[in-house]
């Protein structure tokens, strides 16, 4: 037995329709048998005389495909097979016809459409794809075999599209390449005038045009994109900063290029100038600087400079630098304010600059500090902080706009110690130290004197050991006699004296120490020998006045009435008077003390008295006596110190006492009175 296979391959591409018409021919004998397969389609002959057929068959390719025929026999012993296929020549296209969908006709797309418009066959699919190949829109032809196919973008320029038909049967024909151009101007570009002080040109145009600012002649002095920020769906913003400054009022043109090239109309803009200028740019400037630059903002502005209360002006240059001379040099720390003002009379915010010191700060001059001072003074560069040193302490202050400076101290320190003082000015650069050493100021404490009286010749005291002691005696504001000593070492002094000196004589007492330092002066008196001694004469309810002595003149006496105190000092004869301008009422306390110097009496104690009668005035032949004393007064009246009468006085003090005999030429009238418990002394009237 034999058997036998052969295949014959045809390639099918895909979305094509092929109309196939195939002839063949099958003969066999005995129990042969014989196939043709038609790419799955079988004829079979057995034991069968000779066939000859006709096989047509219509292939849709949805891919690219192999169309395989395929002959195949059986053939025993003994037995013939006769197998043909062939395609007749005369047929058209050699028994294969291919059918294809025809692409779309595409009308050239504007960049910025959304939507794709064409022909093709009615009612096919149209799709339209990227150029990855992926769907950007699909949609139906219409019954006139137009078509309107919306896609999901706007179409850029130079963007190519792949625009297909697929028929009824799935097939989809080879793409349309379209591509989007750009045939349409952009709109003029809206823009800003241009603020001298930025030289930026603002404004907005289509989105992702190149922007060109041109000057008057053409020249190109800025350009870039419109792309910093959307403000629809075409337009977006742009800022350029120009190449080149331009000058207030110069005109500039700006046209927007789109990337298809397309040049929209021109725009005009000016350069204005409508800000305020910007805070000068002040260069350093130091104590050895007598001028001032630095850089503006608009030329041809003022640059207004004020140090204190004078005045500089200068002139901003075309390149925005500025020089101005000040005349002088100022020192380290002087404010400079500088403004520039333009041309609309705009005025910038201050700048303030400090001047940078470069000059030591001169020494400072310290006044002698002594072992008792708690503040340090001396004088500086004007408003400088001052540092002082003492011991390791560390004290800080300030000078005033004079230069005096004064610092307080927390203590003293002893003489000897050592201390510096450091001087920062204007020019901030601390000054040489200033050293100084505390030194003996203090003065010795007034000197303790011994009490010097009229009979004596030594004068003796104590003061600052090793002090010189001075003594004068003054009478009336006249030096009478001037002695000096040192004292030892434990401070005591004794001084002989020529002579005694009389009471009252002013001592005048002084120590100067080895530093030359001197002591407050004090002031004594010689005093009297006499025992010192007061006297206070009666002092009556009817009293306005007091009058009393002391045993020394020139003596001090305290004199109180109750709670009143009376002081004083008596005359060279020893007298006082004291005045009260009131009276006082029976029985109040007196007391009464004098001083002088050390010596001091013992406190005397009295009261005050029941007055004296008054308006008694006692004649010859009178038989009845009448006065006046207290009120309410206790009246005792004797007559030559036999007869005894006793009455009292009335509210207003008046009396009046019957004799049994009348009274006789030098008889003697004593009255008494009792007030509050307290006797008046006996008061005698003779009568006339």
């Amino acid at each position: 037995m034999r058997l036998s296979k052969r295949n014959e391959f045809s390639n099918l591409k895909k979305n094509h329709t092929y109309n196939l018409k195939w002839y063949y021919g099958i003969r066999t004998t005995g129990k042969a048998v014989a196939t043709v397969d038609f790419n799955g389609t079988k004829k079979t002959v057995a034991n069968a005389p000779n066939v000859r057929n006709l096989y047509e068959e219509k292939i849709v390719a949805k891919e690219d495909m192999e169309y395989v025929v395929t002959m195949e026999f059986t053939a025993p012993k003994v037995t013939n097979v006769f197998l043909m296929v062939g395609r007749n020549i005369a047929d058209s296209d050699n028994g294969i016809v291919d059918v294809t969908v025809e692409k779309p006709t595409v009308t050239q797309p504007e960049a910025g459409d959304t939507v794709l418009k064409g022909k093709a066959e009615s009612g096919n699919t149209i799709r339209a794809y990227n150029e990855a190949q992926e769907v950007i829109g699909e949609g139906k032809v219409a019954a006139d075999n137009s078509f309107m196919v919306g896609i999901d973008h706007k179409l850029k320029h130079n963007e190519k599209v792949f625009v297909t038909q697929t028929n009824s049967e799935g097939l989809e024909s080879d793409p349309t390449e379209v591509t989007a151009k750009d045939t349409i101007a952009p709109e003029a570009p809206k823009a800003e005038d241009v603020e001298f002080t930025k030289q930026i040109a603002s404004g907005s145009a289509e989105t992702n045009a190149k922007i060109i600012i041109r000057d008057k002649n053409g020249d190109i002095v800025g350009q870039g994109i419109a792309n910093n920020s959307v403000v629809n769906d075409t337009t977006s913003t742009f800022s350029i900063k120009l190449a080149k400054e331009m000058a207030v009022d110069e005109t500039l043109n700006i046209v927007a290029v789109d990337e298809a090239g397309n040049v929209s109309p021109n725009t005009t803009v000016k350069v204005v100038d409508n800000s305020v200028p910007e805070a000068p740019q002040v260069d350093a400037i130091t104590d050895q600087d007598s001028t001032l630059t630095g850089k503006g903002s608009k030329p041809g502005s003022k640059i207004e400079v004020k140090i204190g209360d004078q005045k500089f002006e200068g002139t901003v240059e075309n390149d925005k630098t500025f020089s101005i001379d000040l005349k002088r040099q100022f020192p380290g720390a002087t404010k400079i304010t500088v403004v520039e003002i333009d041309k609309n009379q705009k005025r910038s915010e201050e700048t303030v600059v400090t001047v940078k010191g470069t000059v030591k700060t001169a020494v400072p001059q310290v006044n002698t500090v002594g072992d008792s001072d708690k503040q340090l003074t001396g004088t500086a560069e004007a408003n400088a902080n001052i540092q002082v040193t003492i011991n390791g302490a560390v004290y800080t202050g300030k000078a005033d706009e004079k230069g005096n400076f004064v610092i307080q101290l927390n203590r003293t320190y002893p003489e000897g110690t050592e201390g510096s003082v450091i001087a920062t000015g204007n020019s901030g650069i601390e000054s040489d130290a200033a050293t100084f050493t505390i030194t003996d100021t203090t003065a010795p404490e007034a000197p303790a004197v011994a009490v010097l009286k009229d009979d004596e010749r030594t004068f003796t005291g104590k003061t600052e050991k090793g002090a010189t002691v001075r003594v004068t005696f003054s009478d009336k504001d006249k030096v009478i006699g001037r002695y000096e000593t040192v004292a030892d070492e434990n401070g005591d002094f004794s001084i002989k004296l020529d002579n005694t000196y009389k009471a009252g004589t002013i001592i005048e007492t002084t120590a100067t120490d080895k530093a030359n330092n001197t002591s407050p002066s004090v002031k004594s008196k010689v005093l009297s020998s006499t025992e010192l001694e007061v006297e206070l004469l009666e002092i009556t309810s009817q009293d306005e006045s007091a009058d009393g002595q002391t045993s020394r003149p020139n003596s001090y006496y305290q004199v109180k009435i109750g709670d009143r105190v009376y002081e004083g000092y008596s005359d060279d004869n020893g007298e006082f008077t004291i005045d009260f301008n009131r009276t006082y009422e029976v029985g109040l306390p007196v007391t009464v003390f004098a001083k002088d110097a050390d010596d001091r009496t013992e406190v005397a104690h009295a009261v005050v008295m029941p007055r004296h009668p008054t308006s008694m005035s006692p004649r010859n032949g009178d038989s009845a006596v009448s006065g006046q004393l207290d009120p309410g007064a206790k009246v005792t009246l004797t007559v030559n110190g036999n007869d005894k009468y006793e009455t009292t006085a009335d509210a207003d003090g008046n009396f009046i006492i019957n004799l049994n005999t009348p009274l006789d030429f030098g008889d003697i009238v004593n009255v008494t009175s009792v007030v509050n418990n307290i006797t008046s002394s006996g008061m005698d009237v003779m009568v006339f």
